[in-house]
Formats: C-alpha cells, structure tokens, sequence
C-alpha cells in the first residue's frame, strides 16, 4: 500500500429532493439570512458572528424562546500567532441562556476562559443554562444544546461551578444537551467542576449521545468541598433530576491536592444534598478514562462518586475499561470484569459504533468526530457517498436503498474493498450486509462511473467507486439509521477506513 487510505464521506440522502438526514446542515440548500438578535431562528456563520453573540449574552440577553443555528465552523484562534480567543471579556460571569443552539454538526474552537473570581459560574456557552415552560416541537426542550462540537479551547477557573458547555443548569423546566462532543481542557481549584456541566439545580436534565474527551485538573487552593466528574460535577439540588445516556468519556481527572474529596466520578462527581429526593439515572454509557488523585481513595468512582442520603443512583448498562477500581462500595461502580476492556462489548450497545480509531462512540457524535479526526488529514476533498430510494425496486411497499460510495487515497494489493452497512432502529441492530456464516462483504466490482440521483458519477472525482444495496426496507417504521464503514481487505485482515451515519425516513415514498 504505498499510503494509508482515507475514506472521506459526503453523505446526502435524498428521495425526490426531500433530505432527511439528521446529520445535515438544515441550512444546507436555503439562503443563509443575516445574523438578527431579534430573529426568533438566529443564524451565525462566522467568527464575527458569534462574537456578537457572546456580546449579546454579556449584555443580559437570554435568547429566551429562541433558536440559535450554527451553520459553518467557528475558529477563534488568533490567525496570526494561533492565540486562543479572550472569551471572558466577550460573555462575562454569571450570564444566563434559556433558548436552544443547534451546531448541525458544526465545529467551535479556539475559546479560552480565564477568571479568578470565586463566587461566580462558568462555561463557555454561558455560565447557566435555564429552561422555561415554551416548549419547542422540533428539539421537544426549551433550553438545550444540539449537534455541536467545541475543541480546542481552554478553561482556567477558580469558580464556585464550572463546565465546559454550561457551569450550571438551572432550577426551571427541562434542558437537553444532545449530539455533543466536548474536547476542552479544564483547570479549576477544588470546588465543582464537570466535563460538559458542573453542577445540575434542574428536576429534569437529560445529556445523551454526548462525549468529553478533555483532561479535568483540579488543584488544591480554596477550602471548599470537591465535586468533580467527567460528565456533570455535581446533581446538587434536593429535587435535582438527571439523566446521562448514550455517552462516553475519554478524558482524563487529575487531582493534586490534599483537600478531602467530597466526590469523584467518572459520570457524576456527587449526587444529592439533604434529602433522597434527587436522582441520577447512567445509562448504556462507556469510559475509558484515567483517575490520578494521589493518595484519596474514598468518595470517588469509576461512575458516581459519592451518594449523599441515602440517594441511590441507577447504573445500568455501563462500561469502564478502569482497571485499578478501589474496593467496591455503595458509592461505586465497576462493569463486571468481563467487560473491562475497550474491546468488550456493553449490552443493549446498538447506539454506539466502534469507529476506525478503535474508540466506541455513540452514534449521535460519530460524524462529529470523524470530521474532527480527518480535518488535517491529507487527501481530506469531500467525495462521494449517495443514497437514493429506487423506484424500480420498490415491491409491496417495501423499497430499496442504493448506495453509492466513492473513496480517496492510493491502495494496491487489495483483496476486496467496499461499504459494511448496518441497519439500527430504536430496537437495536436488526441487520448487517454479512453473509450467513459471518464472513465479511466483499465488493469486487470498482465502477468507472455510477449512475444514481439524476446525475453521473465519474471515478475521475475519487479513487474507487462502487454501489452496495439495501433492500425490503418497509415503508412507515419510522426513521431507520445505517451505520455504513467503508473498508479494505487485504491478507484476510480487514482494515476501516471511515464511518458515517445516514438517516432514512420510511415516512417518504416516491412519486412513480
């Protein structure tokens, strides 16, 4: 192989001009209006953009009710010495948000936050987040975060809560953080600190389909109690509901005080206040993070720290590759031993893929983090990869997916190369193009052009090209995920090279 292959995938599935794809930009195909605090669906596209925004959360405005659409990558990186972005100046302490940001898959990067102030709340989209009883259709929330990726930036805090999204969410109606991946380095005196939140007031939180891949490190300045956790530091209030599915945590907690711990934990540092009334639900999550706390070996867990009052967290379905766990109490949980490693498999584990970095990630953040990993990759031009209903092979309203699947990179001496697609609906895995005796797929056809959508595909535009099928797909079961790797084979080895997640509604026939 003279270079490593890189599968860079476009993904657009259409059916008679109508994209369901959640993945999808919903501003793909529409004029991008200007940006207009007043709007009741803000647009920002640029880095000047959404310093205005920062502005506009400094200044008390809450984007209540609103919609908040992030429809390019933001780099606040300074282009001339690579300086992170002053963002404490931009948005200031102590802000509140109560309206929805849907990134589209999007990327934010370059933000550094920096404040020794003790008494105040800290996060780089606002320092609290609060829902209210306008409830929106669409993101069925009022006050949540959607599809969005932050890396690349930095906290530096001596905060009372902080988190790299939000440093508190507020007591009020339902907020959901949803398709979000976090890579942020933390630095906080020993207080409250989370990966994605710090510290959780609200009846009813939901984080699902969320990954933090930064370190926390917590230094030992301040004589307040410690509440730290890769995901939320803190479930704090005595009506404090929250729920953590889906996720993963990659990062790391690093602490070198000498303070009591008041907890630690890989999801949620503490849980509880002076009651059983509050609640914390881990669900179908992984972790493969590192704990370096020195010699402190009580209050802390590979899931939830510590439990106050007698409040029972429910751990269900959960993975840790931690293997150096302390003696196992109430207060801690370890995947039974037959799961410890990256390799084993969690149950009910449909809404995670196993990526080509060999990282389980769920399913929501998978293109997040493709994008990610491959966008200083050489050979990184989009190319193609269509999904087309067929009208032809439609049979008693069962219908045909055909994709068509186009690769970059140089690759000699392969056995077989070509697209694994696995279907996944809400049920779990119902499908896999494999053969009855679980041998691999194997495409031995590499096209010169593929003929799909109206238009003609020339291999000219990628490497290979090839076409796989999907078929009996029934009409009106909802929307249906594939989860489609491209791969090669060579010496009975199969190597991945890249994953992408379409999303296809039975809900959309065509027209004959």
């Amino acid at each position: 192989m003279k270079k490593q292959i890189l599968a860079i995938i476009l993904v657009i599935v259409t059916v008679i001009g109508i994209i369901p794809l959640s993945s999808m930009s919903v501003c793909a195909y529409i004029e991008i209006p200007e940006f207009n605090v007043n709007d009741a669906e803000i647009y920002i596209d640029s880095a000047e953009d959404f310093i205005e925004f920062g502005k506009k959360i400094g200044g008390r405005n809450t984007f209540e009710g609103k919609i908040i659409h992030i429809v390019n990558d933001i780099d606040l990186r300074n282009s001339n010495d690579g300086s992170m972005f002053d963002w404490k100046e931009i948005i200031g302490l102590n802000r509140t948000f109560s309206g929805i940001i849907d990134g589209h898959n999007h990327i934010v990067k370059g933000l550094l936050f920096e404040n020794k102030t003790e008494t105040s709340v800290n996060g780089l989209l606002c320092g609290n987040i609060k829902g209210t009883k306008t409830i929106n259709n669409v993101y069925n929330t009022s006050a949540g975060v959607f599809n969005l990726a932050i890396i690349d930036s930095e906290i530096i805090s001596d905060a009372k809560y902080n988190g790299a999204l939000f440093g508190n969410i507020s007591n009020g109606e339902n907020v959901v953080i949803k398709n979000v991946y976090v890579d942020v380095d933390i630095t906080a005196n020993d207080i409250t600190v989370g990966g994605i939140i710090g510290n959780n007031s609200n009846s009813n939180s939901v984080i699902e389909n969320c990954v933090f891949a930064g370190d926390i490190n917590i230094n030992n300045k301040l004589s307040g109690s410690l509440n730290a956790g890769g995901i939320v530091g803190y479930n704090s209030s005595d009506t404090a509901n929250l729920l953590i599915k889906n996720s993963a945590l990659y990062g790391n907690i690093n602490y070198i005080g000498t303070n009591d711990i008041s907890g630690i934990g890989g999801f949620v540092g503490v849980n509880g206040k002076n009651t059983n009334a509050s609640r914390v639900q881990v669900e179908k999550c992984i972790s493969t993070f590192d704990f370096n706390i020195g010699d402190k070996k009580t209050n802390w867990g590979v899931c939830v720290g510590t439990s106050l009052n007698k409040t029972v967290p429910t751990v269900t379905n959960v993975l840790s590759t931690y293997e150096s766990a302390p003696d196992a109490d109430k207060y801690t949980y370890v995947a039974p031993s037959e799961l410890q490693g990256i390799d084993a498999q969690i149950p009910a584990n449909s809404e995670f893929v196993t990526v080509p970095n060999g990282n389980p990630l769920p399913i929501g953040v998978v293109n997040l983090v493709r994008k990610i990993n491959l966008s200083d990759a050489e050979n990184t031009l989009p190319t193609l990869f269509y999904g087309q209903q067929s009208t032809t092979l439609t049979i008693d309203t069962k219908s045909t997916l055909r994709i068509i699947g186009g690769m970059n990179g140089e690759l000699t001496d392969y056995d077989a190369l070509g697209m694994e697609i696995t279907m996944i609906t809400e049920n779990g895995k119902k499908w896999t193009n494999r053969k009855s005796d679980n041998t691999f797929p194997v495409i031995t056809t590499v096209y010169d052009s593929v003929y799909g959508g109206g238009e003609e595909y020339h291999a000219d535009t990628c490497d290979y090209l090839f076409v796989a099928c999907v078929g009996g797909i029934k009409a009106n079961v909802g929307e249906l995920m594939f989860v489609v790797k491209t791969f090669h084979d060579k010496n009975n080895t199969r190597v991945y090279d890249d994953v992408y997640v379409i999303t296809y509604d039975t809900t959309i026939t065509v027209a004959e």
